[in-house]
């Protein structure tokens, strides 16, 4: 178990390392090459396949939390019925999917105000929906059975080498000022190759999954309520854009897009390790209550802290960083002085909820976490709306940090008084003393921002607040968490001399 948790943790870490590094090209060439305008569009079209996805809403989560009890006991007929089950699911959906993507690329050109032609924007969308329908048809299931499986790193090394070779697509034919539309093409036709990975792997080494054990009867446990929170979580995380450009413009969605997309890549980093390990805690919550209590804290530590940490470097980088990304681009001011403080306010709020999230789900209470999802992301929209257009981009950022607020503080009440059944001052001591180290950085920065005027520059300054954020972080969670202490201590004495 300790193997797997190892080995996916550090394949997950590189492989999303690589796939950022690699992806944070691709904005900076379509800004500079085909301007705002086309960069605004393209992520307000990502932002539509988003919500399209939903339609396969909690059947991943449903399919992973109902696969551990069987792959615990290796209990083939059960992991069958399961998967079986699940792929009825996903090929429901698909059949509706791919109705969606022919009417929204039929009706999107008309709607969204952009120069872009009308039929490029058709070719758009309609290839980029191919590709996600064919995601959705074929690999999501495989994805899934192999997290729950401990097999994260397998499904993080296919998605590797699959974005290698989309980037590399995307980048050569964006150099050559290819039309937008026949990038989407090439990126669709780069997608069936990680799909024949997937289908070899999955026919070699499971071919025993029987996918005829459903009748046609058979449920997902809470799926529904996984459907809600899912639809939540998507409408609450991917309107700020969508708002920016109905009330805005497309052009302050780019804006949003591009500090978006590096709070995003530090995100990426953090739930990669997260996600190919989160099935420990399954795991162990249904097999040792008690030992689920230690470990909870240690992910805690390890994750919150983790994120404290990333987020810190980054503020002291992203404006510089912000600044050499757009050298060049003229058309709007990309540097705005407090929006890197809103963003890690967002991203350190919802690491917050992430474990405790986590443990109500797979202790049964997926439904009343569901409808609290639901009213945090109705309040999101709202105050996105009725802020937008007096604050802009600051206004909706504060909208979904208010709304963060009441979902992080129900589900660590949840975890730690209804499930653990235990006082939460050692969760709450956990957060505050990483919330403190991020408060100094903040002040800090403010008296002396870092002057950056070079890549090399950024790189090394980057390095170094690696080298003083990563021990000071590490001995802070050492001294909150005493969990955390013996579990490194524990990895210590374990090591091989």
């Amino acid at each position: 178990m300790k193997d797997k948790m190892f080995k996916n943790s550090l394949v997950s870490f590189a492989c999303q390392l690589v796939i950022l590094a690699l992806g944070m090209i691709i904005p900076r060439i379509l800004m500079v090459g085909y301007g705002s305008d086309t960069n605004g569009l393209t992520n307000t079209v990502t932002q539509i396949f988003t919500y399209m996805s939903l339609l396969g809403a909690g059947i991943g989560q449903a399919t992973q939390n109902s696969l551990y009890k069987y792959l615990g006991d290796d209990d083939r007929k059960g992991i069958s019925l399961v998967m079986s089950a699940a792929r009825r699911y996903y090929r429901r959906v698909s059949l509706i999917y791919g109705i969606l993507i022919i009417v929204v690329s039929a009706v999107l050109p008309y709607v969204i105000n952009s120069d872009v032609p009308a039929f490029t924007i058709f070719l758009y969308v309609a290839f980029g929906g191919a590709t996600s329908l064919i995601a959705l048809y074929f690999t999501s299931l495989w994805i899934v059975f192999l997290n729950a499986s401990g097999k994260g790193y397998i499904s993080n090394i296919i998605t590797l080498f699959g974005r290698i070779l989309l980037y590399a697509v995307i980048i050569l034919l964006s150099l050559n000022m290819v039309d937008i539309a026949y990038i989407q093409i090439g990126s669709f036709l780069v997608s069936l190759i990680p799909l024949t990975i997937y289908y070899l792997y999955m026919k070699k080494h499971y071919s025993w999954i029987d996918y005829r054990q459903a009748s046609g009867d058979e449920k997902l446990p809470d799926r529904n309520s996984y459907v809600i929170m899912e639809v939540s979580w998507t409408v609450f995380s991917s309107t700020d854009m969508i708002i920016l450009s109905a009330f805005i413009s497309t052009k302050m969605a780019s804006v949003y897009a591009t500090y978006s997309m590096v709070f995003a890549a530090l995100e990426t980093l953090i739930d990669g390790v997260y996600y190919s390990v989160k099935y420990l805690l399954g795991y162990t919550f249904h097999n040792d209550r008690k030992e689920y209590a230690k470990i909870h804290d240690i992910f805690n530590s390890a994750f919150v802290g983790g994120t404290v940490i990333l987020l810190s470097v980054c503020y002291w980088l992203i404006i510089p960083f912000v600044r050499l990304y757009t050298n060049g681009v003229e058309d709007v001011n990309y540097v705005m002085t407090w929006v890197p403080l809103c963003f890690c306010i967002v991203k350190l709020l919802s690491r917050s909820r992430m474990v405790a999230g986590n443990l109500g789900n797979i202790a049964g209470y997926a439904k009343p976490i569901g409808y609290l999802s639901l009213l945090e992301a109705a309040l999101n929209i709202l105050l996105s709306v009725l802020l937008v257009r007096r604050f802009g981009i600051y206004g909706v950022l504060f909208a979904t940090a208010a709304a963060l607020v009441i979902k992080v503080v129900y589900v660590n009440y949840l975890a730690e008084k209804k499930i653990i059944n235990r006082k939460s001052t050692g969760t709450i001591g956990i957060f505050l003393a990483n919330y403190a180290v991020f408060a100094l950085t903040v002040f800090l920065q403010h008296k002396n921002p870092l002057s950056i005027d070079s890549p090399g520059e950024f790189i090394i300054s980057g390095v170094i607040l690696m080298c003083i954020y990563v021990p000071v972080g590490f001995a802070v969670n050492l001294l909150a968490d005493r969990s955390f202490g013996s579990a490194v201590k524990d990895c210590i004495e374990r090591r091989p001399a």
